[in-house]
């Protein structure tokens, strides 16, 4: 970063998640009996779709961790869907604080982390 520039709030929260994320490599999934990955596809959709704001972005980044724990978690899939040749597995959990969804994408038989959000 040239000298003089500050990183925002995002840019710091984006950078302390991404090394949590990068970390992770992939977790087991009971539901999918497979694991899921945690790619570069999952994290630029979470912070490079255009039609996100700031503020969904800072809270999507802090639910990673959760994401994590559902993907480890979950027993059944909430739904599936198929949409641009591809699956989409949804897994929700409600937890004291709300109710939590996670979306996985199967891509050439592997899964992958797409997204997750407070409903």
């Amino acid at each position: 970063m040239p000298k003089g520039k500050r990183r925002s709030r995002l840019q710091k929260t984006a950078n302390h998640y991404w090394k949590k994320y990068n970390s992770w490599g992939s977790v087991e999934c009971p539901a999918l009996d497979r694991p899921v990955a945690f790619t570069r596809w999952g994290w630029d959709h979470l912070m490079n779709t255009k039609f996100r704001t700031k503020v969904e972005r800072m809270e999507r980044l802090r639910l990673l961790p959760i994401a994590k724990k559902i993907l480890e978690m979950s027993t059944t899939i909430q739904s599936r869907r198929y949409k641009n040749s591809r699956n989409y597995y949804e897994f929700a959990v409600l937890f004291p604080d709300g109710k939590f969804k996670v979306v996985v994408i199967e891509n050439k038989k592997q899964y992958i982390f797409y997204s997750v959000f407070k409903v």
